[in-house]
Order: structure tokens, then C-alpha cells, then sequence
């Protein structure tokens, strides 16, 4: 059965980037490593069983022929309650990066489709969602 193996995000700016999603994925429990580091390439991972994210910046502009720098559409993590994604909501808001598009129903989607995006440092389309059924919503 095909799985994710694993994401990467490519970043202009290491330092900025790593203090973000630090603090981002910290309250999703990923396990944070850093793979590699020095002056041409560094690469961290957080690491969640089955789709480990690592984030890279290269000095390099030459690609060799990998085309490395066209982006990603977006990364989407799922969480279980629509609470805990109005509590990562609340996280994501304290650190200052632009909110596409606030917590709602997303019918369009699947009838439970319950999220919310945002963009990272550099821009980078991130999304969480809760695809719990839920009759009402109290938030």
C-alpha cells in the first residue's frame, strides 16, 4: 500500500523557519531532530510515525538537475476534535503568520470537512483539519 514516505519544505531563511515550525509542531508532539547542519546545507526533521517533515535550506542555487526550489501546495495535519483545532488556531495566530482562511464547515470538501489555513514564514500553505462528525459547534 502506497504511503507518504516523508515531505520536505524547502526555506530561504533556516533560522526563521526552524523557530516557527518549533514552536508549531511541538503542540502536535512530533519528535524534532536536526539531520544535517552546516555552512551548504542544513535539514531538520520533526518526526510523526509514518510522514516524517523535514525542512531544508541549501546554499547550492545549482539543483543539479532536481528541481528543488518550485515549492509545495500545501502540508495539511489532522487533528481529532475541532477544540484541539481552535486551540492550534489560537497557537498558530500568537506566532504572527498571515491566516488565509479562519476555523470553518468546509462542505465543498466532505460534509465534516472542519479546517483552517495559514502560511508559514515563506509563504507556504499549511492547513489543519478535523474530520470528526459533529452535530453542532460550541466554538
Amino acid at each position: 500500500m502506497p504511503y507518504i514516505a516523508h515531505l520536505i519544505l524547502n526555506v530561504s531563511d533556516f533560522h526563521r523557519s526552524t523557530t516557527f515550525y518549533d514552536q508549531l509542531f511541538r503542540h502536535f508532539e512530533f519528535r524534532i531532530r536536526t539531520v544535517h547542519d552546516d555552512d551548504e546545507v542544513k535539514i531538520k526533521a520533526y518526526d510523526l510515525p509514518g510522514c516524517p517533515i523535514y525542512l531544508r535550506w541549501n546554499r547550492d542555487e545549482d539543483k543539479l538537475g532536481f528541481v528543488r526550489n518550485v515549492g509545495l501546495d500545501h502540508l495539511c495535519i489532522g487533528v481529532d476534535t475541532r477544540e484541539e483545532l481552535h486551540q492550534m488556531h489560537e497557537i498558530v495566530q500568537s506566532l504572527g503568520v498571515i491566516i488565509t482562511r479562519a476555523p470553518r464547515l468546509y462542505p465543498d470538501y466532505w460534509e465534516h470537512y472542519y479546517a483552517f489555513y495559514f502560511r508559514d514564514p515563506d509563504g507556504i500553505p499549511l492547513e489543519v483539519v478535523c474530520m470528526a462528525e459533529q452535530e453542532t459547534e460550541s466554538v
